[in-house]
């Protein structure tokens, strides 16, 4: 995985690649790439997505992610 940030714009952007390992020997390696964004609209408030995809395996496709967070605290 890699990030870079953008501080004075209160941004965070990433991508990662990543290898599973089958439970069943013998079976190929399922390989995931993704990236995302994380952007703090206020000191307690931020949102991310994500996008990524599954390009080996039986399970190929692609997925989205969104979220935000809030701090109580």
């Amino acid at each position: 995985a890699v990030d870079h940030t953008f501080p004075l714009r209160s941004l965070l952007v990433s991508a990662e690649a990543f290898a599973r390992a089958p439970v069943v020997r013998g079976e190929a390696l399922e390989w995931n790439v993704a990236a995302g964004a994380r952007y703090q609209m206020a000191p307690r408030w931020a949102v991310d997505a994500g996008l990524g995809r599954h390009p080996t395996g039986d399970d190929r496709g692609w997925y989205l992610t969104a979220g935000g967070a809030y701090s109580l605290g």
